[in-house]
């Protein structure tokens, strides 16, 4: 039997409020993380699901080449069809595309 029941609850207590602000503090930096790895996601993006495996240099190219290839397929697409304004639309977005990335460090 307990002698100091007050000493006993104030204990138990404390824990109780020493484990809710751990489990706070996950579920903060969890949404932080899933908030930091899809704010940046977008259709011309790969899923990072898709791509969280692989090393950061892998990452970035497998990005770069989602979006050239989505690029280069328009373009022989508007070639294909003969239409002008669609491939000229294609080849500055191409054109645009790379100069936005060439500066750009992994």
């Amino acid at each position: 039997m307990f002698v100091h029941k007050t000493v006993s609850n104030s204990n138990k207590m404390s824990t109780e409020n020493k484990r809710r602000k751990r489990k706070r503090l996950t579920t903060l930096r969890t949404s932080s993380y899933i908030h930091h790895e899809y704010a940046n996601t977008s259709a011309t993006h790969p899923s990072p699901v898709l791509t969280s495996h692989l090393p950061r240099i892998w990452q970035f190219v497998a990005r770069h080449v989602f979006k050239t290839t989505i690029i280069a397929t328009s373009i022989a697409f508007s070639v294909l069809h003969k239409d002008v304004t669609s491939f000229l639309l294609s080849v500055t977005a191409f054109a645009i595309h790379r100069l936005l990335y060439s500066s750009v460090p992994p």
